[in-house]
């Protein structure tokens, strides 16, 4: 007879009683990685991305999908910066999609650039 190792019952009918969950030991000493953050990319990579990513959008079939963005610093307000990136989609016949996307600055990243 199966019984489930969480709850001590016998599975249903037609039910596979559950996997083994038991781990294998860790070997004497060994300790996991620390977990890093991914490396910031340098500048060459994220164009080289912002490019790859043009290309796969303009070979696509029908208009051009864009979605609205604006970066702004700590004491501003998004509503000209997307207005004007409204205008210009406009002007260019792209179909804007989703909803607007808003970075904000911190008061450190406004001064450092």
């Amino acid at each position: 007879m199966n019984t489930s190792t969480l709850s001590g019952r016998t599975p249903g009918p037609g039910l596979a009683p559950p996997p083994d969950r038991a781990l294998t030991p860790r070997a004497a000493g060994w300790r996991p990685e620390p977990t890093k953050p991914p490396p910031v990319p340098d500048l060459g990579t994220l164009e080289t991305r912002r490019y790859e990513i043009n290309r796969a959008a303009h070979a696509l079939p029908g208009p051009l999908h864009v979605v609205l963005y604006a970066l702004i610093g700590p004491d501003r307000v998004a509503n000209a910066d997307l207005a004007s990136a409204r205008g210009y989609a406009e002007a260019q016949h792209l179909v804007v999609v989703g909803p607007p996307l808003v970075d904000t600055l911190d008061s450190v990243d406004a001064r450092t650039g």
